[in-house]
């Protein structure tokens, strides 16, 4: 009988806390955290009932776990890429709120060309990747720039290079 009684309290627990997460569109007492991407600012709080998204474009919202329910994709229009040179297997892109810049003082474009990909890697630090064949973003905090690598599961190779800022949008490694 007190099993009872304890199952029956957490279940009303677990049902109150849903019913206010959904109510007033907060994140639920009992839950898991998920970070988006390695970036904590953006999560997903798994409830037992109800999940809570904080979105990279302001919105929260809380849904019960039945309810299909992703962020929206933050379009980026600020920035517009521009051809910066092409290999035979990818296309590096240019952001054009950036100027050319250097490494170890060799423009970047020739920096590429006479040098792998990995040696221009092992000056960025790795933030995160994505699971569509291996993209990969990546930070060179002294010279403010963000690199996306695509890798995708469509052999996309190309190269996105922008200001600290980028973020991985929807038109890119397509």
């Amino acid at each position: 009988m007190k099993l009872i009684k304890i199952i029956l309290v957490v279940f009303a627990l677990v049902l109150v806390d849903s019913i206010i997460s959904l109510t007033f569109n907060i994140t639920p007492i009992i839950k898991i955290r998920k970070y988006k991407d390695n970036n904590r600012e953006y999560y997903i709080d798994k409830g037992v009932l109800v999940n809570y998204f904080k979105c990279e474009n302001g919105e929260n919202n809380s849904t019960l776990k039945l309810t299909k329910y992703a962020c929206p994709l933050v379009e980026n229009n600020d920035n517009k890429y521009n051809i910066y040179d092409k290999y035979s297997d990818r296309i590096i892109y240019l952001s054009s709120n950036i100027e050319e810049d250097y490494i170890e003082d060799i423009k970047l474009k020739e920096y590429l060309r006479n040098n792998n990909l990995d040696s221009l890697l092992d000056k960025f630090t790795f933030l995160y990747s994505y699971d569509d064949g291996g993209t990969s973003v990546y930070k060179l905090e002294e010279k403010d720039l963000t690199l996306i690598v695509c890798n995708t599961l469509n052999q996309n190779k190309d190269i996105y290079i922008g200001d600290k800022n980028m973020k991985y949008e929807s038109d890119m490694c397509k």
